[in-house]
């Protein structure tokens, strides 16, 4: 039996073992497996639970040799996420009259057929889960979480590669934020600015476009004020798209700055001290920040 290191290994591991139990009755109460293939996906359970308590030494998807605990919690958490979005297909599938039709390039994505090509996919790709992991086709959990929330960032908000599980979520972290912002600036700039009463005495939104640019019109003022919250919200566009395309992936050059900003004394005691080897790149990184 492994043995569970830190609390956040044990905490992660039960979880992990609840969550295959409750996905594993999800997927049986579907009646999509049957006969032999019941008797099959209790093993690929039994699979899934047994490598949280014995892990596999020298598994084929671990990029180092011997016990990776990392590895351990993989087929635990494929199964889980192969599971749940197939649920979800399944459970979508049984509404998918009540969806407005959406099109892509004049295909129907909310096409039944569609929806029980991919669910039915998912529930036979989680029966090749063993012959899978002995193959270590799949890369360990970590691995994938760094390759998902990197192409999210690349291909959605146009970042750039990630060297690490934290700077993956850093970046795309980063990204969210600036477009939440950016997003609350725009949606500031092109919002209604006011109400006014219609003829049938009722209360409506207008915009500029729907006031007189009479200038003794207090409300022609609206005009001057939409161009300056438009023009701050491209200044605005133009300065945050530039420090994103220019920052680093890398959270711990920012972290290593605001550290020496906010304070210096920890910094140089964790640069006395014998076992601390320094990177001069950090340095002159720092400098170039400082200076420019």
């Amino acid at each position: 039996m492994d043995r569970n290191v830190t609390v956040l290994e044990m905490v992660v591991t039960v979880v992990l073992a609840v969550l295959v139990c409750i996905v594993a009755g999800l997927l049986l109460a579907t009646g999509f497996y049957r006969d032999f293939w019941i008797f099959w996906f209790c093993f690929v359970v039994a699979t899934a639970h047994f490598s949280l308590v014995k892990s596999v030494h020298g598994d084929p998807a671990s990029p180092i040799p011997g016990q990776n605990r990392i590895t351990a919690a993989s087929r635990a958490f494929y199964f889980v996420l192969v599971g749940v979005v197939g649920f979800c297909i399944n459970v979508a599938l049984e509404q998918i009259d009540s969806f407005p039709p959406l099109c892509a390039y004049g295909f129907n994505l909310n096409n039944p057929s569609v929806f029980s090509f991919v669910r039915d996919g998912l529930f036979i790709l989680i029966l090749f889960f063993p012959l899978l992991f002995a193959w270590g086709l799949l890369p360990q959990a970590d691995t994938f979480i760094i390759y998902l929330a990197e192409q999210i960032d690349m291909h959605i908000f146009g970042g750039t590669a990630a060297t690490g599980l934290v700077c993956a979520f850093y970046a795309l972290g980063r990204s969210i934020l600036a477009t939440a912002v950016l997003w609350c600036l725009g949606f500031a700039a092109f919002y209604n600015l006011g109400e006014k009463r219609n003829s049938n005495g009722d209360t409506v939104r207008y915009t500029c476009a729907d006031l007189d640019t009479d200038p003794n019109d207090p409300r022609g003022q609206c005009e001057i004020t939409d161009r300056v919250a438009l023009s701050f919200f491209c200044g605005a566009l133009v300065a945050v798209s530039y420090c994103l395309s220019r920052s680093t992936s890398n959270h711990e050059y920012i972290w290593d700055m605001l550290t020496r900003l906010l304070n210096k004394k920890m910094r140089e005691k964790q640069q006395s001290s014998p076992d601390n080897v320094s990177d001069p790149l950090g340095e002159i990184y720092f400098q170039t920040l400082v200076h420019t």
